[in-house]
């Protein structure tokens, strides 16, 4: 065969061979448009009512309301940095100028808004949804497989809290910040292109998780197993790495204790408390429960281990017999590595399933190891994906079903006190949301049982049954409580004294009023008539309280 014709015949054969693979990246794209759009759908069809939810008042009327006013101020992006997650409005122990900043991004686009703010929630769950998809089909498992994880997070009701909850977008930013962060470091040890940039990229996005939540602070470890454990044979790892890593984290510390934060997280606190909330969120994550509560039984010590012997199965099952992975081995462990110091670090309030949000990412991962064999397996094929689709069918409708506990603050808090009925902070709470629903009666029964019943001990209580007699216009009733958190010393604030000063002034007892007036001269560091304009700046605010109080109860007429 003459030459021309055989390099005519290569020159045919290579541009077919382009065509095709010109096709199957077309096809693979339409593909995995195609998971994001149905991606969308069903997060949409699941979480889409919770934009016309209320709030908890967890901390997120404070984030929308109580600091719109920092928000509003000139470079309040990089005044984030120098104060509280709460922009010191709020007493707050947490350096988290990342969720702040978030909140700012949000007043600035739509102002305080509550319907905006739910909107912003589901759809950074919705990105972290899309970013599970394209990081499982880089680096574990195939588009199906990854389509089929991606969308189980979705609607899994342990990922719910982040989504619902507004408070809820600091685990799902430090969620899509860690990912980014672990991809860009895989693909700079693998001698990608571009490393520097990905290394740079890489300390970037663990710098945002530090800023997000303290507890990211133990990452490093996390991206030093992933090296350990993935590792080419005698490769290792660059000193100027560690030295980076290090800066960082001392970075951060640096910057948080200038903020006003001791910089010091304390040692974990290993209780029987702290151990049952880990086996509480094992048993969620597996069982699709969704606790509320903090109450512990011997059910969640026994559905617990279950679940995480059921974990273990899963991660090292294959098929027929157990094998051991070592990616496996890493993704077994993640849970506790992202998670376990915030679970270690002190008590809860309630459940906090918000934690759960990166737990399901890995627990999930693990599932999927579990069952790709039996999806690949012609003989087993069809009973896995049965078996699959129902499980994701019922997760979306037990997230469905249970999102409704955030609807407002008074079911979010009869919730946790079902099951934790001594739970006295949330008591306290609930007679915070009946006072602002309107329920001013009510409120006052439940702040009076609940200072009766700890003997007025704790002052923040006691401080919150005081305001409400004011508001409601019962002045002695509110001298004798602010009298009570004074003499014991519980809250020496400037807001106490103010209070006690126009409580006894309407209750007739001008002596005391005139006396406290003075104490509150002496801790404002001011003259008298300076303390008096305070406490009638403190009234206005209770009248305006009031006012408010009085119109919603209108309005639940």
């Amino acid at each position: 065969m003459p030459k021309a014709i055989i390099m005519k015949k290569n020159n045919t054969d290579e541009k077919s061979e382009i065509r095709a693979a010109g096709k199957i990246f077309q096809y693979a794209r339409v593909k995995a448009a195609a998971a994001v759009l149905i991606l969308a759908a069903v997060i949409f069809l699941c979480y889409g009512k919770v934009i016309n939810f209320g709030l908890t008042e967890l901390d997120d009327y404070n984030s929308i309301f109580l600091c719109a006013p920092a928000y509003e101020q000139d470079y309040s992006l990089l005044k984030a940095f120098k104060a509280n997650v709460m922009f010191d409005k709020y007493p707050s122990p947490y350096y988290r100028p990342i969720v702040a900043c978030a909140f700012i991004i949000q007043n600035k686009i739509a102002g305080p808004s509550v319907k905006f703010a739910h909107f912003s929630s589901i759809f950074l769950h919705f990105f972290a949804s899309v970013l599970i998809f394209f990081f499982l089909r880089r680096y574990l498992f195939s588009t199906g497989i990854s389509f089929a994880a991606a969308l189980l997070f979705a609607v899994h009701p342990a990922a719910m809290y982040a989504a619902v909850w507004v408070t809820g977008i600091q685990e799902s930013v430090l969620f899509i910040s860690f990912i980014i962060s672990l991809a860009c470091f895989s693909e700079y040890i693998k001698g990608a292109k571009h490393r520097q940039i990905l290394f740079a990229l890489h300390i970037i996005f663990m710098l945002i998780c530090f800023f997000d939540k303290e507890s990211a602070v133990s990452f490093p470890f996390i991206f030093f197993l992933y090296y350990f454990l993935f590792r080419e044979k005698g490769q290792k790892l660059q000193i100027h790495i560690y030295i980076v890593w290090f800066v960082s984290m001392i970075f951060f510390l640096y910057m948080r204790r200038l903020a006003g934060n001791s910089g010091s997280f304390g040692l974990p606190h290993i209780t029987a408390d702290n151990i049952a909330m880990m086996f509480d969120y094992y048993s969620s994550l597996v069982f699709l429960r969704t606790p509320f509560g903090t109450a512990i039984n011997s059910k969640v010590f026994i559905f617990g281990a279950i679940a995480v012997l059921l974990c273990i199965i899963f991660a090292f099952w294959d098929y027929k017999k157990f094998r051991f992975k070592k990616i496996n081995l890493f993704y077994l462990l993640l849970p506790i590595l992202m998670v376990g110091p915030s679970i270690f670090a002190g008590n809860r309030l309630w459940s906090q399933g918000n934690r759960l949000y990166p737990m399901c990412f890995a627990v999930i991962v693990i599932f999927f190891f579990f069952l790709k064999p039996y999806i690949e397996n012609n003989k087993t094929k069809f009973y896995a994906v049965i078996f699959l689709i129902t499980f994701t069918a019922v997760s979306a409708f037990v997230s469905y079903d249970r999102s409704e506990v955030f609807r407002n603050g008074l079911n979010f808090w009869e919730e946790i006190l079902k099951e934790s009925p001594n739970n006295i902070t949330a008591y306290k709470f609930r007679g915070t949301v009946l006072r602002k629903d309107g329920k001013l009666r009510e409120a006052l029964e439940q702040f009076h049982s609940l200072c009766k019943g700890i003997n007025y001990s704790n002052g923040e209580i006691n401080y919150f049954f005081a305001e409400t007699l004011l508001i409601a216009g019962e002045y002695e009733n509110a001298a004798k409580v602010f009298d009570i958190i004074i003499q014991n010393n519980q809250m020496p604030l400037p807001p106490i004294y103010a209070g006690a000063v126009m409580a006894n002034y309407f209750a007739d007892k001008k002596d005391k009023s005139e006396n406290y007036l003075k104490q509150l001269a002496g801790m404002l560091n001011a003259d008298v008539p300076t303390a008096n304009d305070y406490c009638n700046g403190y009234m206005q605010h209770i009248r305006a309280s009031a006012e408010k109080i009085k119109n919603a109860a209108l309005g639940q007429n």
